[in-house]
This record gives C-alpha cells, sequence and structure tokens, in this order.
C-alpha cells in the first residue's frame, strides 16, 4: 500500500505534468491558427488530440487516487503561449521548432519524474505508456515536417 508521502508526491509531480500537458493543448491551438499548409494542420491537430487525451487521463488518475486536478497552466504555459504566438508571426518553420522544444521539454520532465523513487509504479505505468511515447513521436514527426521545409 503507498504512503501518504508517496502519494502526495504523486499527486504533486502529476499535477505538474498535468500544467504542461494543458500548456501543450494551448501551444498547440494557437499553432494551428496560423499553419496554412493543410498537411501541417493535420499532423499538429492529431499531435493537439494526444495532448487533449493526455490531460483527461492525468485528471483522471489523480481524481483516482484522491487529488485535485490544477485547472491552470501555471509559468509554463504563460511562456509556450508567448513563444507560440511569436513563432506563429515569423512562420510555420519556426512555429514548428517552438512545438518541437515544447517537446523536448516535455520529454526531459516526464524521463525525470518517471526515474524518481518517489513516484507510484501504478502512475509510472501512465508516463511510460502513453505519455513519454507520444512526446518522443511528436518530437519525432515535428523533426521530419522541420527537416522537409
Amino acid at each position: 500500500m503507498a504512503t501518504v508521502v508517496e502519494t502526495g508526491t504523486t499527486l504533486a509531480y502529476l499535477n505538474h505534468i498535468l500544467r504542461g500537458e494543458k500548456a501543450a493543448v494551448e501551444t498547440y491551438e494557437k499553432a494551428l491558427e496560423s499553419v496554412e499548409d493543410d498537411t501541417l494542420q493535420e499532423s499538429l491537430h492529431s499531435m493537439l488530440v494526444d495532448h487533449k487525451q493526455n490531460v483527461l487521463l492525468l485528471e483522471r488518475e489523480i481524481k483516482s487516487m484522491g487529488g485535485k486536478a490544477e485547472d491552470k497552466t501555471g509559468v509554463w504555459g504563460s511562456m509556450a503561449s508567448g513563444v507560440a504566438n511569436v513563432a506563429a508571426s515569423i512562420g510555420d518553420k519556426t512555429t514548428l521548432l517552438a512545438l518541437r522544444a515544447g517537446e523536448s521539454h516535455g520529454i526531459r520532465e516526464y524521463e525525470g519524474i518517471i526515474n524518481s523513487s518517489e513516484m507510484l509504479k501504478s502512475s509510472e505505468v501512465l508516463l511510460n505508456k502513453k505519455l513519454l511515447p507520444d512526446c518522443l513521436r511528436h518530437s519525432a514527426e515535428l523533426t521530419k515536417m522541420i527537416d522537409g521545409m
């Protein structure tokens, strides 16, 4: 059985990740407003859907542990949104570079949390099987799109 400390730490980690996923949703929505290429839009929309699903999964995981899911994106959300706005005014390639930087940040966050001894194993499964693979796939797809420009 999990201790109160493990549960509390895991809830803090999950809410931290949740804020990042919500920031990703906001950032992809902003990017989609500026990208005109249909193929790029389709790919970015698919990534947006993944991040929206991840938000729902994280909220469910947090609630199942008796926690309260964060409603805001925090500082990272404001910064990510600002970066997306600037990138959008510069062009598609810059927008994709900004999105890839966000995915790279997510990868580092997930790997750090997964490797923490304080994270409940049950929640690690969500990170290892869904969230981290999504970020890795998005980063690779964005790299391919950027290289093709």
